[in-house]
C-alpha cells in the first residue's frame, strides 16, 4: 500500500514445533531482516546483536506458538510494526506491515535504500537443528550489501 511496506508469506510445514527460547533457531519461525540505514551503514551488516539492540536494525520474528500468533520479542520492535499469522492445515500464514515513514527514520530522510532478508526457520522434533533457508545469503556469512532494495526519488 502506500504507506506500509507489506510482506506476506504462506509456509507450507507439516509439522509446527514451538516453545520458548531467547534463541529463535530452535522453533519454527518465519523472519525478516531489515535495515534502512544508508548504504554504507547497512551493506556491511552482519546481523551485528548489538546494533540490533540499540534498533539500528531490526529482526522481526514470526513464530507459530498460537493459531492466531504476532511477533516475538516485541520489546525489540517499533511500535508502528505491524505482524499477524495464522496457523493453517498446510502449516501457516504471516504478514507483516512496516511504515515507510520507519523506512525514511531509520534512513536520515526519505528512503532510497533498505536491505532485506527473509529467513524460513523449519524445525522438527527429533532433528538436531532446524533447517534454515534464506532469500539471501545470510549477513553473517559476509555477504556484503545482499538483498539491497533501491529506489529512485524524483
Amino acid at each position: 500500500d502506500a504507506d506500509h511496506l507489506l510482506i506476506s508469506a504462506t509456509i507450507v510445514d507439516d509439522e509446527i514445533v514451538t516453545g520458548f527460547s531467547l534463541n529463535p533457531f530452535e522453533y519454527d519461525a518465519f523472519a525478516i531482516s531489515l535495515d534502512a540505514r544508508p548504504l554504507p551503514e547497512s551493506a556491511l551488516n552482519d546481523r551485528n546483536t548489538e546494533d540490533l539492540m540499540k534498533g539500528k536494525w531490526m529482526a522481526l520474528i514470526a513464530q507459530p506458538n498460537k493459531d492466531e500468533f504476532g511477533l516475538a520479542f516485541k520489546e525489540m520492535t517499533p511500535g508502528e510494526v505491524k505482524a499477524s499469522g495464522r496457523k493453517n492445515k498446510n502449516g501457516y500464514q504471516v504478514e507483516y506491515a512496516i511504515p515507510y515513514t520507519l523506512l525514511d527514520q531509520h534512513y536520515g530522510r526519505k528512503w532510497e535504500h533498505f536491505r532485506l532478508n527473509l529467513t524460513l526457520i523449519d524445525a522438527d522434533k527429533g532433528q538436531a537443528e532446524a533447517e534454515v533457508t534464506s532469500w539471501m545469503p545470510d549477513w553473517k556469512n559476509g555477504s556484503v550489501g545482499s538483498g539491497t532494495i533501491s529506489r529512485t526519488l524524483r
